[in-house]
């Protein structure tokens, strides 16, 4: 025996009605996922910034340094500090955009006693030209 026509009527509107249902649910899925991966994509490219940051900025304390050592004017050595302590403070920043990859707090990790030891060898270059003039920096 067949159904009644408002029955069928019924079950079809039923259906019907579930499709657009359906179709906004993939929809929030995907664009949820969309989000998170945008999130991720803008996450390494701050990371990338601050790396570019960092280099930069010890190289423009090398640059200050050479800059001191060559010319002897004082006028160098606060850009020098100042750009020191920026390449500091971009590894600090770094370290932070770090907290949730593993991978990437590893590689910092590894990048601070670099950068120190760099920075370092700035400062006892200076110390020597200091105490012995040019020679004196350059040969020790």
């Amino acid at each position: 025996m067949r159904r009644p026509i408002h029955l069928q009527a019924r079950s079809r509107l039923a259906f019907l009605l579930t499709i657009p249902v359906l179709v906004s649910l993939v929809m929030w899925w995907v664009a949820r996922e969309a989000t998170e991966g945008s999130e991720w994509v803008k996450h390494t490219l701050l990371v990338e910034l601050s790396l570019e940051r960092c280099l930069f900025d010890l190289q423009s304390a090398a640059s200050e340094q050479r800059g001191y050592l060559v010319s002897q004017e004082e006028r160098f050595l606060p850009p020098y500090r100042e750009a020191a302590q920026e390449a500091r403070q971009e590894l600090a920043r770094l370290e932070t955009l770090s907290v949730e990859s593993p991978s990437e707090r590893d590689i910092i990790a590894r990048m601070r006693p670099l950068l120190e030891a760099r920075l370092a060898q700035l400062e006892r270059t200076l110390a020597l030209y200091k105490d012995g003039g040019l020679d004196s920096a350059i040969f020790k």
